[in-house]
């Protein structure tokens, strides 16, 4: 078989699951090779930090011994088309793909926006620059797939350009191609997707049935290291062992004042323009900021509680801020907050797994934080369509009007054991069926790039890579499930012995 692994950007952890993969093909015989882009393109999401690309890269070429081949020898010239006004942009196709609908999301991150205005100076200069550079990814990637003619394509997730370029030409050619994620909360972890770009319905079929696989004791004691590693792996670094060590007095103040009241909830924001041209993720309410506004009207008629409201650090990161969240913070400080409303701004280097010990429940558009808070068993209430939207162990909103009443329930809902077993068994299908790639991660014991010397006989001799190996040969979704399950009795005794 050819493989192609397609990897434009030096990002470690993403290059390290498809080399392992990649590496995994080849000792079997099969053909592969690594395409990437080399500092080709005329823009991309990392706003042109090459230098770091190409010194990742060439920490993943030690890794493993791999040679990448290049966009740019397989590109011809690409002109800018002469276009104007936002619906001839949105309507040009180039190689029967669209472009806009291509850098769409990769605007939104490198402008840190939720829409493109097509007035704006600002805007269609970044927009033009992301046009003709996903033009030349159109030309590069055609060109090198007529030459190569690859049987299968394993790539990264993610909003990007390229991502979305390589899956509308391998989708046209009925190339099968596999998308490997690091993250355990989006839905578009790990998938064949031969019929459809983010095949959200056909993954939540499998999500509804969370509810039927009882686990061995065995599944929910590495599901419990799962989490430990995840909290681990997150204070592992210095600059946090040094943010914790600053931030200890903070803490005490905040855990004092908690002490005030009768319950602290939790409120968890998301990184807006990573969703918004995602229909599945849509929020339920107009905005995040109609949402915040809604909260805190609630919580200030309810002063014996504490609302700690923790806004994305994402919203704030290496690409620069969101301005609409910077703009909201502000004028709502401006404007006077209730007393019992307290807003930790994306900048702030409070840990949010500190505050998922303080508050007793929590309120969340969607984040990894959100399901280390179901872990420690308290309740959850969600405003916008995750991967554990509509399960029996959180609580959801359908629309808007039943916010406050749901918030209610919320302020009165306690975790129970059923309800801890059904988060354990969607957890399960969830490690078992798309979050593969993640695993990976940890089967050596520590986090990428400290590796052990034997990582290279680890790779060949570890049933879950041979696992993942053998499903993409047939085609399969890689899937562990059957191997996971046990007795109902011997769950539910686990686990009300654990609570």
């Amino acid at each position: 078989m050819k493989v192609l692994v397609f990897s434009p950007y030096g990002h470690l952890q993403h290059n390290f699951h498809e080399l392992v993969l990649g590496e995994k093909f080849s000792s079997n015989q099969h053909q592969v090779k690594y395409l990437t882009c080399g500092g080709y393109l005329a823009t991309c999401d990392l706003q042109k930090r090459c230098r770091r690309c190409i010194v990742q890269k060439k920490i993943n070429q030690s890794w493993f011994d791999v040679r990448y081949d290049y966009m740019e020898r397989y590109a011809e010239k690409v002109v800018m088309p002469d276009l104007s006004g936002r619906d001839e942009y949105v309507d040009f196709s180039y190689k029967d793909i669209s472009v806009h609908d291509c850098i769409e999301s990769s605007v939104f991150t490198m402008l840190r926006i939720t829409k493109i205005d097509f007035s704006s100076p600002q805007h269609m200069q970044q927009y033009k620059k992301t046009f003709l550079a996903c033009m030349q990814t159109i030309n590069a990637l055609y060109n090198y797939i007529e030459s190569y003619t690859p049987d299968l394509i394993l790539t990264f997730n993610g909003r990007m350009s390229p991502f979305q370029t390589i899956l509308n030409i391998a989708q046209r050619k009925g190339i099968r191609t596999y998308v490997l994620e690091q993250g355990i909360e989006k839905n578009t972890i790990m998938f064949n997707m031969n019929q459809k770009i983010h095949a959200y319905d056909h993954i939540e079929e499998l999500y509804k049935t969370y509810k039927l696989h009882p686990l061995t004791v065995d599944r929910i004691q590495y599901i419990q290291r799962f989490f430990h590693s995840l909290e681990q792996g997150k204070n592992r670094t210095l600059g946090n062992h040094f943010v914790g060590k600053s931030q200890d007095a903070r803490w005490e103040e905040l855990s004092t004042l908690s002490q005030k009241y009768v319950q602290k909830t939790l409120v968890l924001t998301s990184s807006e323009d990573e969703h918004s041209n995602i229909d599945y993720y849509k929020h339920k309410f107009p905005s995040q900021y109609d949402w915040i506004d809604r909260t805190i009207a609630y919580f200030e008629k309810k002063p014996d509680h504490l609302c700690i409201v923790r806004f994305h650090p994402n919203l704030s990161n290496e690409l620069g801020r969101e301005q609409e969240a910077f703009d909201y913070i502000k004028a709502k400080k401006e404007e006077g907050l209730p007393s019992n409303v307290l807003f930790i701004e994306p900048e702030d280097k409070l840990k949010t797994s500190w505050l998922n010990y303080l508050c007793d429940n929590a309120i969340s558009a969607g984040s990894t934080a959100s399901l280390e808070f179901l872990y420690k068993n308290k309740p959850l209430l969600m405003v916008r369509p995750t991967a554990y939207y509509n399960t029996e162990f959180v609580l959801q909103i359908q629309n808007e009007s039943e916010y406050e009443k749901k918030l209610d329930e919320l302020l009165r809902l306690d975790f129970s054991v059923d309800m801890k077993i059904q988060f354990y068994r969607f957890m399960n299908v969830y490690l078992s069926c798309w979050s593969m790639p993640f695993q990976i991660n940890h089967i050596f014991g520590t986090m990428v790039p400290f590796l052990p010397e034997d990582y290279k006989a680890k790779i060949y001799q570890d049933p879950l890579v041979e696992k993942v190996y053998q499903d993409m040969c047939k085609g399969d979704i890689p899937n562990i499930l059957s191997e996971t399950l046990g007795e109902n009795s011997a769950e539910v005794e686990y686990v009300y012995v654990q609570r």
